[in-house]
């Protein structure tokens, strides 16, 4: 039982509140108030039908859009302290595994029970009030079972990708787009099975942070993000590897009514996407598979190479074909030391 101390009623309330709290949401916000705004209204009604109380951590990382003064608002109208704000200053840590792991960190502080964290982004919506509610239950069932994400929808209903099968050093070696028509990186075939309240669910090697419940407990086995190598891309699939290594897999519940779409929202991270993930990819497969190291890179001058050669036309005609290889010339550049100065280029 948690002590309260006496104080007076409006914050005997809020200290109640958080000693009766078992869930976090962990919510990265940049420059995406409009997200945001369409983003926390579900959210709320989500967590209103579970049998426990909850808290949101929204870690801003330097906002400029009124993002800042939109949270701050909800937090006024949030009487019970369930709305909490971390931000950053100037020069300090914030990319993406950074939001996440120093949000976790301040829901530890303010949940002496926690048990279970929301991860859920801005381009996230829970149309299905009660999907929440259904995670929340089928980990309950499963106890072997780490983290459980959904079979996520764009805005027109149609699926959409909600995590990939453990990388391999193929898929990353063809390319992104080639990966993607051979189906490389794809999830693995759910087998879909009935839990014992009727859910239908499956194993996935990596479900997305799109949003993903996981149990505060399979967190705190396997560690935090890798914040350090995996500041952006890659920091939710590195995590869940490490995760199955300590016991944890994952799974993906087969849910409508849970988005997942930016509505072509771009945030100032996504302008790397490419540098980053090539930097963050090769050193996961790196950790996995620290034999192939050698001919993978190898396999990588190859496909700069030919993408150099087949850009090299375009891009006499096209701006879009001139980025790209500009980007691919970074990327040779880079690979001699494995990527290691994309992040500075």
């Amino acid at each position: 039982m948690c002590h309260i101390p006496i104080l007076n009623k409006k914050f005997s309330l809020i200290i109640l509140h958080m000693c009766e709290a078992k869930l976090a949401v962990i919510t990265n916000s940049f420059n995406r108030r409009d997200l945001l705004e369409q983003a926390v209204p579900s959210l709320l009604t989500s967590l209103a039908r579970l049998p426990f109380a909850s808290v949101i951590v929204i870690f801003d990382a330097g906002s400029t859009d009124g993002s800042r003064e939109y949270v701050q608002e909800l937090i006024k109208k949030s009487p019970k302290g369930q709305i909490h704000l971390v931000t950053t200053q100037p020069n300090e840590a914030n990319s993406f595994a950074d939001g996440c792991n120093q949000a976790v960190a301040q829901a530890r502080l303010l949940v002496p029970l926690l048990k279970w964290c929301l991860f859920y982004e801005t381009d996230n919506q829970f149309r299905n009030p009660d999907a929440l509610l259904g995670a929340v239950t089928f980990l309950e069932h499963m106890p072997m079972i780490g983290g459980v994400g959904f079979t996520v929808e764009r805005f027109d209903g149609k699926k959409t990708g909600y995590g990939c099968r453990f990388p391999g050093s193929l898929s990353f070696a063809v390319g992104q787009q080639a990966a993607s028509w051979l189906h490389l990186d794809d999830p693995s075939e759910p087998l879909w099975q009935q839990d014992s309240a009727g859910l239908s669910w499956s194993h996935c090697d990596v479900v997305y942070t799109s949003p993903l419940l996981i149990r505060y407990q399979a967190w705190s086995d396997s560690g935090p993000m890798d914040a350090l190598s995996f500041p952006f891309t890659d920091s939710d699939v590195e995590w869940c590897w490490r995760a199955h290594q300590s016991g944890w897999p994952m799974a993906v519940l087969d849910l409508p009514g849970v988005v997942h779409d930016n509505g072509g929202s771009v945030s100032k991270w996504s302008g790397r996407r490419v540098l980053w993930f090539h930097q963050s990819r090769l050193r996961l497969l790196r950790r996995r598979f620290p034999f192939r190291s050698r001919i993978l890179k190898a396999m990588l001058y190859f496909r700069h190479t030919v993408e150099i050669l087949l850009l090299l036309p375009r891009s006499r005609r096209s701006a879009q074909a001139r980025q790209s290889l500009h980007t691919r010339f970074v990327l040779m550049q880079g690979l001699w030391n494995d990527y290691d100065k994309v992040l500075r280029i």
